[in-house]
């Protein structure tokens, strides 16, 4: 698997979902999250498909790939983060940067979401 994520320019990946917590229901898929080192959208996602497609041959077993460059569910990042397993890390700066970054984006969306949800605002006026 390691020489397909080199071959496909993954800079990191995680393992999430059922799977990452240990649970193994015999019909249950692998969810993994990649960053992609490829800056132009639609080539990831012809990545993405083609992962799907070499990772289900590889794991025999139903793969579903997120694509973290494009994630735009804060929910989602903030599980794949916090609960996932990193599994392929060649730029480990970059993974740092890109999870800091990601959590500033999820706690800023979820203190904005309380305030809306509640109706307080916190401003200083």
């Amino acid at each position: 698997m390691i020489s397909l994520f080199e071959e496909y320019g993954v800079k990191f990946a995680y393992l999430f979902g059922s799977r990452a917590k240990g649970d193994r229901p015999p019909s249950s898929d692998v969810d993994l999250a990649v960053y992609l080192g490829e800056s132009e959208p639609g080539r990831r996602f012809d990545k993405k498909l083609s992962l799907i497609s070499r990772l289900g041959v590889i794991v025999k077993k139903d793969v579903d790939v997120v694509v973290l460059n494009d994630v735009r569910n804060n929910f989602l990042l903030a599980e794949i983060i916090r609960k996932g397993k990193v599994i392929f890390n060649c730029a480990p700066d970059e993974r740092f940067a890109f999870a800091v970054a990601k959590q500033h984006e999820v706690t800023d969306f979820i203190t904005h979401f309380h305030h809306v949800a509640t109706g307080t605002n916190f401003s200083k006026n």
